[in-house]
């Protein structure tokens, strides 16, 4: 039986991400501190019923840009080709690094893209930087930029109508983190069929 060391999978370096987030997210800070752009709900008597009309457009909406990646999944021979492919890269990280990878990627990118970037250049140019920023190596990426395009187009649509930062991130975060513990169990359950195979 080989040895999982003679077939070592791909790590990602959570550290390294969280660097690189909290960079964009420092950026947008200081820009904001300067121009005051962010926008967040007013303490108004109406805030209560903001935050609940907002939570529920977060689990929501969350929930259908997950439907359309399992429907992508399905259905689209190249985006499951990257979800397995992502599978692999993500494998070696913990619950708690999918938690912290989903917490800083929300964090960087929402504030980044859509507090200062939509703020300055409009809704669609930021979302088409957002989806450059989902690319990769070869034509098998193009799905996924044109996914991350739409689903920024989704989440600046959002903000610009409820005028809330608050909401795009948390729909970010929910998004990130369902997907990663997806991909993880559906690693750990291809593994473990594969292993019970070599022992029969």
């Amino acid at each position: 039986m080989m040895n999982q060391d003679q077939n070592p999978k791909p790590k990602i370096s959570v550290s390294s991400m969280a660097i690189f987030y909290f960079f964009l997210f420092a950026i947008s800070m200081l820009i904001d501190r300067e121009q005051r752009i962010f926008l967040f709900p007013h303490l108004e008597k109406s805030i209560k019923s903001d935050l609940i009309f907002d939570g529920g457009l977060i689990f929501g909406v969350s929930l259908l840009i997950l439907l359309v990646s399992y429907l992508l999944h399905h259905y689209v021979r190249t985006y499951r080709s990257l979800s397995k492919q992502f599978s692999t890269f993500f494998s070696s990280c913990s619950m708690q690094d999918f938690f912290l990878i989903a917490a800083f990627s929300a964090l960087g990118e929402e504030f980044f893209f859509r507090g200062v970037l939509q703020h300055y250049v409009g809704l669609v140019p930021a979302s088409l930087m957002f989806g450059l920023l989902h690319t990769g190596p070869g034509k098998k990426y193009r799905i996924w930029t044109l996914y991350a395009f739409v689903v920024g187009l989704i989440l600046g649509a959002l903000y610009q109508w409820r005028q809330n930062l608050l909401l795009p991130l948390g729909i970010h975060f929910l998004v990130n983190f369902v997907t990663l513990f997806v991909m993880n169990k559906h690693m750990v359950t291809k593994t473990n069929t594969s292993t019970s195979h070599v022992k029969d």
